[in-house]
């Protein structure tokens, strides 16, 4: 597995992005919807990115990279970005390949299952997500032809879940990732910040016997 960690996450990884429902002239086109799930009970919002050849060549199917946003943001990341007129420019300079790249909305999750396994997010993306995507446009099948790669929270999600599941991805980039290795300390009666908040939703606290979370490969 190729494996790539930047924190120039604006440069280097919009070389793997995209955006939501715009097209453009002769070029590529973005479609969003959301996609059921039985896992999660609702369903979750994503984009994805059709390079030109797709609407052009109906026979031909592609490789597909899954890029997880960060905190804060949502599927539709690269509409506020400018990762869209990045990729854009490389397709008609014929500086990068045609692929798609698929961004579902994962809030808060860090895009692994939830310490009291209320948000199971982490099985939402392996068992539904990569399956749903993947009948839904022409994506070529095989690990061979799968990639993620994700930015802050996205490159903790996309770390995460290329190595607890190598035999999904050929390839796995991070871009200033979120790596934790030790959760705030959560004390009663002490008002908590935000962040921390954020993070004991989905890890736990300290006295959680899971919340041993840093990734270590």
């Amino acid at each position: 597995m190729k494996i790539l960690v930047d924190a120039r996450w604006p440069v280097a990884a919009l070389c793997l992005l995209l955006l939501p429902n715009i097209s453009f002239a002769a070029s590529g086109r973005v479609e969003c919807n959301s996609l059921p799930s039985k896992i999660l009970a609702r369903p979750v919002p994503y984009c994805v990115l059709l390079p030109p050849s797709y609407d052009a060549d109906k026979a031909r199917s592609f490789p597909i990279l899954y890029f997880f946003h960060g905190l804060g943001d949502d599927e539709q990341m690269f509409v506020h970005t400018g990762g869209w007129n990045l990729v854009e420019d490389l397709w008609e300079r014929k500086q990068l390949g045609e692929f798609l790249i698929a961004t579902p909305a994962a809030g808060a999750t860090f895009y692994i299952n939830s310490h009291d396994g209320k948000a199971r997010y982490e099985d939402f993306l392996v068992q539904e997500f990569l399956s749903g995507i993947e009948k839904h446009f022409r994506v070529r099948p095989g690990r061979a032809n799968r990639a993620v790669s994700g930015a802050s929270m996205g490159g903790y999600g996309a770390l995460h879940l290329a190595f607890r599941h190598p035999e999904l991805f050929s390839s796995v980039s991070a871009h200033s990732a979120a790596l934790i290795d030790k959760l705030p300390t959560f004390l009663g009666g002490v008002a908590v910040p935000p962040r921390a908040r954020v993070l004991g939703r989905t890890f736990g606290s300290r006295q959680t016997p899971r919340c041993g979370t840093g990734i270590r490969p």
